[in-house]
């Protein structure tokens, strides 16, 4: 039980079966009732953004969803299938595919891309047939350091966030964590779909970056400025208009007026408040799988 809400994935699971993942109204509802649950979202939309900038090309290599998920793929094969060892791209591509994730061509081209930037070495094996690729250090550090950012502002409504962080040096946690969420993902999860108001903006480059960036100037009641998202995110500003204006048709933004620059539309902090709830949901259990493992004990 996390939060006192039961997890299934399934309406025909059993009541109580905690194994599984359920992201219903009712989870997602009790979720964003917490007392400090605005202070943990605005918390996780601040680091993702203060992350973005610090490490924009690996954000441009897996800010759309299927990059996303292939990203959580190369992680769970890695420390799961491969026993920490690394992982083949026909493996990656067959997982992919399977689930409908993106075509092979555009796997091999993201897979050379985190090579090229030293995000992925080849393993040395005896078969020179079987080539192996697994993350480096500086990718596995990136991860470690997105996820203990996320996982203290989960801290804030649950203290599976702390237990979290300090288990974050461990591989047997790494391991059970993604593989948890890529098993979500791979049974069809997208959480575009339950908040389908974002669809349009996750799946370009910052697009839910710049989402973040309104809900955090919110706060201030001051709006942004299309040249400082642009110069933020290091895109284009005809790229931040079109990102911003199909935001607007969404309710996610507004003008700011004679001024110039965005606002926080009417829709955006309630969109958002059950987008960071499934994802919080998500972690949550991810969290619980690993202890189900031992991972958390280490």
């Amino acid at each position: 039980m996390l939060l006192g809400i039961s997890i299934a994935t399934t309406p025909s699971a059993p009541p109580g079966d905690d194994s599984t993942l359920r992201l219903d109204t009712d989870a997602v509802d009790a979720l964003i009732g917490h007392p400090r649950f605005d202070a943990a979202m605005l918390a996780a939309a601040a680091a993702v953004v203060e992350q973005y900038r610090g490490h924009w090309l690996l954000n441009r290599l897996v800010n759309d969803r299927g990059r996303f998920v292939l990203g959580l793929m190369i992680l769970d094969l890695h420390f799961n299938e491969g026993g920490g060892v690394g992982f083949t791209a026909g493996r990656l591509r067959e997982v992919a595919g399977a689930n409908g994730v993106c075509s092979p061509g555009r796997i091999t081209a993201f897979l050379a891309a985190l090579r090229l930037v030293g995000f992925l070495h080849q393993v040395a094996a005896d078969d020179r047939r079987l080539r192996r690729l697994a993350p480096t250090e500086r990718l596995l550090d990136l991860h470690r350091d997105r996820l203990r950012s996320l996982f203290k502002a989960l801290a804030l409504i649950d203290a599976a966030g702390d237990e979290a962080v300090a288990a974050l040096h461990s591989p047997a946690f790494i391991g059970a964590f993604t593989h948890d969420l890529s098993a979500a993902y791979r049974s069809g999860l997208r959480i575009s779909g339950l908040v389908p108001e974002i669809r349009s903006t996750v799946e370009r480059d910052a697009g839910l970056t710049m989402l973040f960036s309104l809900l955090i100037a919110e706060a201030s009641e001051r709006p942004v400025s299309i040249a400082a998202l642009a110069e933020r995110f290091s895109v284009s500003r005809a790229h931040v208009l079109t990102v911003l204006r199909e935001a607007e048709r969404a309710g996610l933004a507004i003008p700011a007026g004679p001024r110039g620059g965005y606002r926080a539309g009417p829709a955006l902090a309630a969109t958002l408040r059950r987008f960071f709830a499934i994802m919080f949901l998500m972690h949550l259990h991810g969290i619980d799988a690993a202890r189900s493992a031992g991972a958390l004990a280490e």
